[in-house]
Formats: structure tokens, C-alpha cells, sequence
């Protein structure tokens, strides 16, 4: 009898143990087809980063970070209710893990700002507003997530609100330039140009090529009857926009000069940087 325990004892080991190599291998290949979806991602091949992303599932389950890049390229492939399915798959994998939560935020804010109905809207954003609340439970540092959530209550027009999530982000992370640029909208949206020049200067200060926030100051110094600084502003911010062949931009402010100071030096400077850039562009 003793002999017969010690086979099946034996045999019970030796099953377990090939199941754990079976684990063992479905991990190994999983992580495989991981590092190859990362590369085809790189390499802007999303068909192929998805079918790679799908095997490294099939294979491993429970392979959160999968999800979350699958779901990653089908935004940007503009397939949005994949990628939510997706970034709520990783939610349930790992419900303490703030950036699927933050993720399913983005697609909701995307889906929102193409919604064709206003009640549509209206639901995206309060879905994105619920998301990144979840995000902020699991992680309250999560300045990133107090921006967006105060970019939800700007197109909300919740104002104040918007304020203080911006206020809270950079409380966390004191040189967020978009923390402070977000809410010197706002602030130049209720009319609180001291607070909106300071805010977007300081955007400037930690990001100096941060175009948007001169044009905007620049709007600041219009408004103020500042036109010399105005000028500057708008300039820099056009050259800026021209370097990164954001050419409608840069034409918006070579606009906003002609209109300020139409015998301005800097327009002539400006538009030959932007033709030379459409030049170089096309």
C-alpha cells in the first residue's frame, strides 16, 4: 500500500510540475509577443503591435500591461470602444492601478469632443470626471489626472472648479507648465488678466518654447493696451508655431500683429519664416 501512495505521490508531483513549466512557458511567450508589439508600435506598424498585443494575451491573461497598450493603439487608431474595452479589462485585472482608469478618461474626453449630440457630450464627460476620480483614489498625486479633471470641468464651464483642480495640480507638482497655462484660461475667461498674465508667464519660465502660452499672454498684453509686449508675444509665438510647421497658427499670428501694429518689423520677419517653413513642409 505504501508503494502505491509513493507512485501516486510521485506522479502528483511530477503533474504539478509540468503544469508550472506550462505557466512558466505561456509567461515567457506572452512577454514575448510584449516586447515585439512594443517594437512594431515604434515602428508605427498599430495592425501589427495589435495582432502581437493579442497573442501576448492568449498566452498570458492576466497580462495587464497588454491591455493597456492595445488599448493605447486603438485610440490612437481612433477605435475608441476597443480601447475601453480594453482599459477596463486592466481595470478588473488590477483595480488598484491608477492609469487604466485615467486612460478610459481620455477616451471619454476624445468621444466627447467629437459627439455630435450635447446630451452625448454631457455623459462622456461626466464618464471621464468618474474616471479620474477613480484614478485619484488609487493615487492622490496623481497631478496628471487633477489636470484633465479640471479640463472636464472647463468645458463644463464649472470655472471655479476647474481652478482649484488645476490649483491642486500644482500643489503636487509645483513646474506642471500645462497646470498653470489650463488655468490661466480660465482665468483670462472670467477676466482676471493679473492672474492670467502670471499664470502663462510661468508656464513660459518652466517650458520656453511653449507657444500657446505666449499667444495667449500676448492676448493678455492686447487687452491690457500693452502693445510692445503684445508684439513680442505674438512674434515669439508664431515663430515657434512656424518651427513646428503649425503653419495655421503662425499665420493666426502674423494676423494678430498686422492687426496690433500693421508697419510692425516683426511681420515681415515672421511671414518669411513661415514661407520658408511651408516650403520646406510640403
Amino acid at each position: 500500500m505504501k508503494k502505491i501512495i509513493l507512485i501516486i505521490t510521485v506522479m502528483f508531483v511530477v503533474q504539478i510540475n509540468n503544469v508550472y513549466a506550462q505557466e512558466i512557458s505561456n509567461l515567457a511567450k506572452s512577454m514575448a509577443y510584449f516586447q515585439q508589439a512594443q517594437s512594431s508600435y515604434e515602428r508605427n506598424q498599430f495592425q501589427q503591435a495589435i495582432e502581437e498585443y493579442t497573442a501576448a494575451i492568449e498566452e498570458n491573461p492576466n497580462n495587464y500591461m497588454a491591455y493597456i497598450n492595445r488599448g493605447i493603439v486603438f485610440f490612437e487608431l481612433n477605435r475608441y470602444n476597443e480601447a475601453l474595452k480594453d482599459f477596463k479589462k486592466a481595470q478588473s485585472i488590477d483595480p488598484n492601478d491608477p492609469y487604466a482608469y485615467y486612460n478610459s478618461a481620455i477616451v471619454y474626453n476624445e468621444m466627447a469632443s467629437t459627439a455630435l449630440e450635447n446630451d452625448d457630450t454631457y455623459l462622456y464627460y461626466k464618464k471621464a470626471k468618474d474616471e479620474l476620480t477613480k484614478a485619484i483614489q488609487n493615487d492622490p498625486n496623481f497631478y496628471k489626472a487633477y489636470i484633465n479633471i479640471g479640463m472636464v470641468n472647463y468645458e463644463l464651464a464649472f470655472y471655479q472648479d476647474a481652478i482649484n483642480d488645476f490649483t491642486k495640480a500644482l500643489q503636487i507638482q509645483p513646474l506642471s507648465y500645462k497646470a498653470y497655462y489650463n488655468r490661466g484660461i480660465v482665468y483670462y475667461i472670467l477676466g482676471n488678466l493679473i492672474a492670467a498674465e502670471s499664470d502663462f508667464t510661468n508656464a513660459i519660465e518652466i517650458n520656453p518654447d511653449y507657444a500657446d502660452a505666449y499667444f495667449n499672454r500676448g492676448l493678455v498684453y492686447k487687452q491690457k493696451n500693452n502693445v510692445k509686449k503684445a508684439l513680442d508675444d505674438f512674434y515669439q509665438a508664431g515663430m515657434l508655431y512656424a518651427k513646428n510647421y503649425k503653419i495655421k497658427e503662425a499665420y493666426e499670428c502674423a494676423d494678430l500683429i498686422k492687426s496690433t501694429d500693421e508697419f510692425s518689423t516683426l511681420l515681415y520677419d515672421l511671414k518669411s519664416t513661415i514661407t520658408k517653413q511651408e516650403i520646406y513642409g510640403s
